[in-house]
């Protein structure tokens, strides 16, 4: 089983996240914690302040809760609520609150902000858009306010509305830089290639980071398809100072020469600079896998996992380097993760219903073969999935038929010894496939073959028939001892 390895996730030729200069806010849904230095205002709210500091959150609710009994008419406490509330997993209480200091605060901007990411905690984005909508009405050219709409703007992925905003901080605030680096990356992440590659040029020109902006600049000519504009960018950025984005693109660019040698060279140097960049490792994978070094490969794509663990991307091509010596069991664990992670691959449901089929389980292959047909369009394939499908529909049919006639299907190993027999029943027990152990170590696998097929129990010699009548599907026998040698059978249907 073998599989391509050119779809390069992102190659860095797009941004991998939006990581942008601006971000005021923690991760989306975890609201900001007041405050928590002296509060000269709210010298009474001291002693749960100092609470909260330690992170003894309940204590510190608790002392909030009874405060609002003289101090219910202020802002600050119910934001303090607000927090301590969301923080104990009271969703719900935690937006009242917020939503009792929006009512009483006068020019404060944060009971809007908490209120904004409480909102996004229960997964009301229009919510949380709309609250901060609000604070802005208050405060039409607060610029605080703007970043904090489009860094929420961005972390919900509303790319059209963040850029707008992030153009209004540069009407505002036209001699910062950063904001057109932002516009730049969310419009190199759309595939907006030149209009991004003015952004950066015009944040270079404004003092933004010149290495930086040089492999920004070369990921746009890249993603637009100069490469040789790319190149000089990349070159321009490791020129300035050496980074990983720069020798990220080199490394993709050779590898789109089909310069593999330089491309994992390339690779590697940009790992020197990004250690924990699980793209890089899978990247690196991916070369080295084209290039034969599968040892090498199978290193990258477990070191892209251990930085990454949901990438599915890294799970099937890991598998696909596992299938191809033979590891099934573990590659069908990694394939059946990278089908849970992302529901619109393809490929790992191939796989699984190649791996199904191989079992006899014909029900689950078709049902893989089935999902893998759906996703590909290529009407060659599709024909091609449908007629093996029907194959699968058949085998079954003459399978159930014949286990109606009482026979069973069987596969078999034999070996010289009593010990070897026991020792490859410890590997089978531990997940090894029968079917390619066998092949691997049967003494008569050249000659009588793996695959018994479907016989009657009566039929086979006399030492077999009790060991194997006890078989239930997938179970296979202790070694039995002949003439010949000991033999081990693994009941298959």
């Amino acid at each position: 089983m073998t599989t391509n390895f050119n779809e390069f996730r992102k190659m860095h030729t797009v941004v991998r996240s939006t990581v942008l200069v601006l971000l005021l806010l923690p991760a989306l849904g975890v609201a900001q914690s007041p405050d928590m230095v002296l509060d000269r205002d709210r010298p009474w709210a001291s002693e749960a302040d100092q609470l909260l500091r330690e992170g003894r959150i309940e204590a510190a609710r608790e002392a909030y809760r009874e405060l609002s009994a003289q101090h219910g008419d202020d802002w600050g406490l119910w934001l303090r609520i607000a927090w301590v509330e969301l923080q104990s997993g009271n969703a719900d209480a935690a937006l009242d609150a917020s939503e009792r200091s929006v009512e009483l605060a006068d020019d404060a901007l944060d009971p809007f902000f908490m209120r904004a990411q409480i909102r996004a905690a229960l997964g009301d984005a229009d919510g949380a858009m709309e609250s901060l909508r609000e604070s802005l009405e208050r405060s039409p050219e607060d610029a605080e306010v703007l970043r904090t709409m489009a860094t929420m703007a961005l972390d919900l992925g509303r790319w059209a509305e963040a850029v707008g905003l992030l153009r209004e901080l540069i009407r505002i605030e036209p001699d910062r830089p950063d904001y057109r680096v932002d516009v730049g990356r969310v419009l190199l992440s759309r595939g907006q290639f030149d209009e991004a590659l003015r952004s950066f040029r015009d944040a270079e020109s404004r003092g933004a980071d010149a290495s930086m902006c040089q492999a920004l600049i070369g990921k746009a000519h890249l993603g637009a398809g100069r490469q040789d504009d790319a190149v000089q960018a990349f070159r321009a950025s490791n020129a300035v100072e050496a980074n990983a984005d720069a020798w990220g693109g080199l490394a993709t660019i050779h590898s789109l020469r089909g310069e593999r040698a330089k491309s994992i060279q390339a690779f590697r140097r940009a790992i020197e600079f990004a250690p924990d960049d699980p793209d890089l490792h899978y990247n690196l994978g991916n070369v080295l896998a084209q290039s034969e070094r599968l040892e090498e490969a199978e290193e990258a794509y477990r070191r892209a996992l251990d930085l990454d663990p949901e990438s599915a991307l890294a799970h099937t091509n890991l598998a696909v380097l596992l299938l191809n010596r033979f590891a099934v069991t573990e590659a069908e664990q990694h394939l059946r993760l990278a089908v849970q992670l992302d529901r619109r691959q393809a490929s790992p449901h191939l796989h699984l219903g190649r791996i199904a089929g191989a079992r006899y389980a014909f029900e689950d292959a078709i049902r893989h073969y089935s999902a893998y047909r759906a996703r590909v369009r290529d009407p060659q394939e599709k024909q091609r999935i449908a007629e093996v499908i029907e194959s699968l529909r058949t085998r079954a049919e003459r399978s159930e038929a014949a286990r109606a006639a009482g026979k069973v299907h069987l596969l078999q190993l034999m070996v010289g010894t009593e010990e070897r027999a026991r020792e490859l029943i410890v590997r089978l027990r531990r997940g090894e496939d029968f079917y390619v152990l066998a092949h691997q170590e049967s003494e008569i696998a050249e000659t009588a073959g793996v695959d018994v097929g479907f016989i009657e129990v009566g039929s086979i010699q006399e030492a077999f028939r009790e060991p194997v009548r006890k078989l239930s599907v997938g179970e296979f026998t202790e070694p039995i001892a002949t003439d010949r040698g000991y033999h081990v059978f693994m009941r298959v249907e």
